[in-house]
């Protein structure tokens, strides 16, 4: 014999006006969503769609430039025979704290043979116009404020540096954190 489970139901503007009880989840049939209450939040908490979540995704480039998406994550040079450029999306684009990733998978980062990240108009990235990634399997890691921003947050090895202004200080702390985050084995996270 087989149990069906049945749950509270209704639409979008009822179950907004809802307050259940804490872990009560009920069905917004408006919406085609699942609603998980607290007790005191009136409409509780919408379980997210799949379609609404940002999934981590991995774009391969090999050898020439790139023109990052808003959806990119991880963008990852699998061949590198000369200095290459990423352009990045607005920092107004991209999700607030949502981190982007470009990473030389190919060992031939140089300092002749660079990957430059590039601003989108008048956005800066740590203050400046451009970043630059020098270091053989370096890795830069950038946050957008979600206006015009973005701050380099992790990093692999020294920079080249950023175009306009010098982040000696920064690379030095970055590198510091590169030896602390590898030897509590949070480089295998990302």
């Amino acid at each position: 014999m087989s149990e069906q489970l049945q749950l509270r139901r209704g639409t979008a503007s009822q179950v907004a006006a809802f307050t259940g009880q804490q872990g009560e989840v009920v069905m917004d049939t408006t919406n085609n969503r699942l609603v998980l209450n607290d007790g005191s939040t009136a409409g509780g908490w919408a379980a997210a769609k799949l379609s609404e979540v940002v999934t981590n995704t991995r774009t391969a480039v090999s050898d020439t430039g790139y023109t990052a998406l808003t959806t990119d994550r991880v963008v990852a040079y699998t061949a590198l025979t000369a200095a290459r450029a990423v352009t990045l999306p607005s920092a107004a684009s991209f999700p607030t704290g949502t981190r982007l990733l470009v990473v030389d998978e190919t060992g031939n980062c140089s300092s002749s043979v660079t990957i430059t990240l590039n601003r989108a108009g008048s956005d800066t990235i740590n203050g400046a116009t451009s970043a630059v990634l020098a270091t053989a399997y370096g890795h830069l890691a950038i946050e957008s404020n979600g206006s015009s921003k973005w701050t380099i947050v992790d990093q692999k090895g020294r920079p080249a540096g950023a175009a306009g202004g010098n982040h000696g200080d920064r690379a030095r702390h970055l590198d510091r954190r590169d030896q602390s985050d590898d030897a509590c084995g949070w480089r295998d996270r990302i």
